[in-house]
């Protein structure tokens, strides 16, 4: 996988600063980080037990200016940072809630064969297909 190192380490440290705070009223928290390949992607989830992700914003948390923090607490531009910077690499990026409760915020980027087999325009549409 190729990748602006210091973008991706910011959009890992957005999401972990996200579920770290969603674990604020958890009596036991937990944050799990996997990443593994996933045939021609590379897929990072980052997984809490904290509140979850109310099912009418999982669609917009990624917007800009998006939060659900009080006034003053919160920019709403941390989730749109990391789409952005996800989507510039040719990646993915969702969040789903978690059966058990808390939420997963998954990533899928690009490996380096991938890359090179459909140059730099692999995005979303092109997901799957060979």
């Amino acid at each position: 996988m190729r990748g602006d190192y210091t973008q991706l380490t910011q959009v890992l440290i957005n999401i972990l600063v996200n579920a770290e705070e969603a674990l604020k009223d958890a009596t036991k928290g937990n944050i799990n980080i996997k990443v593994y390949p996933d045939k021609d992607w590379a897929r990072i989830e980052v997984s809490d037990n904290g509140t979850g992700i109310d099912e009418e914003n999982l669609e917009t948390i990624f917007h800009p200016f998006f939060t659900t923090k009080s006034v003053g607490e919160g920019t709403g531009l941390g989730l749109s940072t990391c789409y952005s910077i996800v989507t510039a690499h040719n990646g993915l990026i969702h969040a789903e809630n978690n059966s058990s409760g808390g939420a997963t915020i998954i990533i899928e980027l690009p490996l380096v064969q991938e890359q090179k087999k459909h140059g730099k325009n692999i995005g979303r549409e092109n997901r799957g297909k060979n």
